[in-house]
């Protein structure tokens, strides 16, 4: 969805959450509150979010409403795995699940087993997240809903690269892709972007090429500036790995770009941290770039610039987290090393 969709879409509940609240049962609000709330997820407003379902969550126990408690569980977990409080997200999924098979909820089984496989895997803890994603894609696919058994497949799959599993993690993802192919375009974008980076940890480039550069067109089509960074971040990784250094600098710049824009929209202090920390990365990959092309200082002065501009993007909210700025401080340690390896080569 659009921003301009989602702030109408949040003015509209607003309205009618204040109407409910004078004349609708403790459900009706529960159940707008938990619409606003997923509302402002979309919108990257993590904080008011969950203050919102923390709002909804007591209401639906307090009525004995199982459909809902499962319901707002999920999307907070989904919510706090987002922002990196996985011990939570942990919990909620796991409080969720029981519900949803006790309601013979299969979508939402689903989409709970999914979020819990994926917060396992961020957290490395592999067998318990092969374990959970296989089942979510199993109880979707009996269910028959194949966005959710998609999006299961699309996290096993990028779970199995991680784990060097190329073989199993391509024939995850190539699933994946096929199912939503012709009904969610969305879905479909994201697939291609996971099936590319796998092919790419799998050292097949020149077929990950071609799927980066429809996600790169469609994510420009529909305006998802999150699925665009990803496809230019792909294509600058792929290029580089061709050995085309001019190309994947061209991508490179154009991510730098990208991230630069986005950051500056962002309100939440949450989602700007995550925002950050994505363009950390595509600097740490503009400075590998550099370096291979034998431009060593031109790699740390890239650095540099990301990490100067990350830090004055915190001081300017008055927090600065250096947790973010660390991993370029890293790099520029490593460059820095780079370059007096090579001058002292270069002086024997």
């Amino acid at each position: 969805a659009r921003l301009g969709d989602q702030l109408e879409a949040i003015a509209t509940f607003e309205r009618v959450l204040t109407i409910r609240k004078r004349i609708a049962t403790p459900e009706a609000i529960a159940n707008t509150q938990h619409n606003r709330a997923t509302e402002y997820t979309l919108k990257g407003d993590y904080a008011r979010a969950l203050e919102l379902f923390e709002e909804a969550l007591p209401v639906w126990r307090s009525a004995s409403n199982k459909f809902g408690e499962a319901a707002t569980l999920t999307e907070m977990a989904a919510l706090f795995n987002r922002t990196n409080l996985k011990q939570r997200s942990e919990r909620a999924y796991l409080q969720a699940l029981p519900i949803h098979r006790e309601l013979k909820n299969l979508r939402g089984e689903s989409a709970a087993l999914s979020g819990l496989g994926a917060s396992y895997r961020d957290q490395r803890r592999f067998p318990e997240a092969l374990q959970s994603l296989q089942s979510a894609a199993s109880s979707a696919r009996r269910g028959n809903f194949p966005v959710e058994e998609s999006r299961a497949l699309r996290n096993l799959g990028t779970t199995q690269t991680l784990m060097g599993l190329h073989s199993e993690a391509l024939s995850s993802l190539r699933t994946a892709l096929d199912l939503v192919r012709e009904i969610s375009r969305p879905d479909a974008l994201s697939a291609k972007i996971s099936l590319s980076s796998a092919l790419i940890r799998a050292g097949r480039t020149t077929e990950a090429i071609p799927l980066l550069e429809e996600a790169l067109t469609f994510a420009r089509e529909i305006q998802n500036p999150l699925e665009e960074l990803g496809a230019l971040y792909g294509l600058a990784q792929a290029r580089l790995s061709n050995g085309e250094i001019s190309a994947a600098l061209t991508h490179a710049n154009a991510a730098m770009a990208l991230a630069a824009r986005q950051i500056l929209k962002v309100s939440s202090d949450q989602t700007r941290s995550l925002a950050l920390s994505r363009y950390s990365d595509v600097y740490r990959l503009s400075s590998e770039i550099l370096l291979r092309s034998g431009q060593p200082k031109a790699a740390l002065q890239a650095l540099e610039r990301g990490r100067a501009r990350i830090l004055l993007d915190l001081m300017s909210k008055a927090k600065v987290a250096p947790v973010i700025a660390s991993p370029l401080l890293e790099e520029e340690r490593r460059l820095r090393s780079a370059i007096n390896a090579k001058a002292d080569r270069l002086t024997r």
